[in-house]
């Protein structure tokens, strides 16, 4: 187990922070840091095929890995959705390249939008996001506002069912460029969130 000064140090000497996508020669190191990540966190990854199948269309922003044991490595990943939104698909790897990760990915302005672990929303609140309370949701979900393959039950839980996991507890976190698209697409729904 490496302490926080060896991964601060691993992370200032790794190369710099970029916004890559998935490619044959990478999908190997990104899948085997994708799976550990999650079995540390979830104790249940994705397979390989699946897992490639569905980061085929992911843009990852943070350190790419050189392979797939890179300890400098750490990456956050979405999917530009033709709505202009921006869904975050996952967050894997050295927790400080993920948190540059995540700058990279907030310096586009984009509004994102997520559904994470607590962990992973707690990361996220420390770089200007928003968690969405129960309250919060129970609104979304009032306002007739869809969450794909996700539900919100009556005390504002959101979980998830994910093919390969099962069902999976969710925290749902926006960035303020999602609350400003929310203030235009669902006016009257906006002006009530906290």
């Amino acid at each position: 187990m490496k302490t926080f000064k060896q991964y601060l140090t691993l992370v200032e000497s790794s190369k710099s922070v970029e916004k890559f996508n998935i490619t044959p020669e990478n999908s190997d190191w990104i899948y085997e840091i994708f799976k550990k990540s999650y079995e540390g966190s979830t104790g249940t990854a994705f397979s390989k095929p699946h897992f490639l199948n569905r980061a085929s269309d992911w843009t990852f922003f943070g350190v790419p890995p050189t392979s797939g044991d890179d300890p400098s490595s750490g990456f956050v990943a979405v999917r530009f959705q033709r709505s202009g939104l921006v869904k975050l698909t996952g967050v894997a790897g050295n927790p400080f390249s993920a948190l540059r990760g995540f700058d990279l990915l907030s310096s586009g302005n984009y509004p994102i939008w997520g559904a994470v672990s607590e962990s992973i929303a707690k990361m996220a609140e420390r770089k200007g996001f928003k968690i969405l309370t129960p309250k919060e949701l129970l609104l979304i979900s009032s306002s007739g506002i869809k969450i794909p393959g996700m539900e919100i039950d009556s005390s504002g839980k959101l979980t998830a069912n994910i093919a390969e996991i099962g069902s999976v507890n969710k925290v749902p976190i926006v960035n303020q460029e999602y609350v400003n698209w929310l203030k235009i697409m669902y006016p009257d729904f906006a002006d009530k969130l906290d």
